[in-house]
């Protein structure tokens, strides 16, 4: 396939030339512009996906923070997730004892979900139980746990990047 360039028709609307070579037969296709956005479209979002985040803050003392810059992002077959923040700034997350929810949609679709990595931005650090990812097209939620669960930027707090996977025993199935 050749991108040809841009022409203008009479009504002045720009279209795409492309020629594709087919057994020496060289063929000339003409796009809209309006259909060639329309057809990105599609694509992108035939290729998003809506994902689901719940958060247990552990009840042990000091495990809540009002103060945490935590992202996140998946890892599945099909590749990663842009990092996305996990903050609503309509309530306090991560309270002690506390169980959280958040809702990302127009994500990356990655496939089967294999492992998240959570990176913390500030010094005040957060402990968590467990975190569970679950899709709009994968129901069934992965619970995702940690030896000390302690996030913090401040490495004498807890760690600033963990990558929980499902190898190694650190995510079990609910």
């Amino acid at each position: 396939i050749k991108y040809k360039g841009v022409t203008n028709t009479p009504s002045k609307f720009s279209i795409y030339l492309f020629q594709i070579n087919i057994n020496n037969c060289a063929v000339s296709i003409m796009f809209p512009i309006a259909k060639i956005v329309t057809l990105f479209l599609l694509v992108a979002l035939a290729a998003s996906e809506t994902y689901y985040f719940q958060t247990k803050t552990s009840n042990t003392g000091d495990a809540g923070t009002d103060d945490i810059d935590l992202y996140i992002n998946i890892i599945g077959s099909g590749g990663s997730t842009k990092r996305v923040y996990m903050d609503d700034p309509n309530r306090d997350d991560f309270e002690r004892g506390h169980l959280n929810h958040w809702t990302f949609a127009g994500l990356r679709d990655v496939g089967e979900i294999s492992c998240i990595e959570l990176r913390a931005y500030s010094h005040d650090a957060w402990k968590f139980d467990y975190i569970t990812v679950s899709s709009a097209t994968r129901p069934f939620p992965l619970v995702f746990v940690h030896p000390s669960g302690w996030v913090s930027s401040d490495t004498s707090e807890g760690s600033k990047y963990l990558k929980l996977c499902a190898k190694g025993g650190d995510i079990s199935r609910k």
